[in-house]
């Protein structure tokens, strides 16, 4: 299947495409994705499917720097997974995140708050069970004032 996917995205077939919203075991094709130079104009990611996945892939790789906005839903991400997202250097000009993290714990928290994601407006958390400690590491975390929602 990966084969499959950097044939068809070397192929140019996906060029100027701004945004995904993927159904299904797309990992095969963020993964070729994440190695073309082209990729950096790729504002949004929605997906509902292997979010875990998609995560650790956009986190590798510095050729989705132009992310704008991801929102991954109905499938948990790993709190590893997301520490890695919430430090990739890339992603600072990441402006909206929705996230279902499974396994939060304080180091999760710190990652976020001491990252690069110094450009998000919208952040949702949703089933990830934040403990206090966890909030106050968020709340007062300088990189997420420009928070809107």
């Amino acid at each position: 299947a990966s084969v499959e996917a950097a044939s068809t995205v070397r192929s140019g077939a996906l060029n100027g495409v701004a945004s995904y919203s993927f159904i299904g075991n797309v990992v095969p094709l963020v993964e070729a994705l994440g190695g073309f130079r082209s990729t950096a104009k790729v504002r949004e990611i929605h997906s509902s499917f292997h979010c875990g996945e998609i995560v650790r892939s956009v986190a590798r790789s510095p050729q989705w720097r132009g992310l704008r906005s991801l929102r991954l839903s109905d499938n948990p991400t790993p709190a590893s997974a997301a520490e890695a997202l919430f430090r990739a250097p890339h992603l600072k000009g990441l402006r909206e995140l929705r996230l279902w993290v499974e396994g939060w714990t304080p180091r999760t928290a710190s990652a976020l708050a001491e990252g690069p994601l110094k450009g998000l407006r919208t952040l949702e958390l949703f089933q990830s069970r934040l403990g206090d400690e966890d909030a106050e590491i968020l709340a007062s975390a300088p990189t997420l004032r420009g928070l809107r929602t």
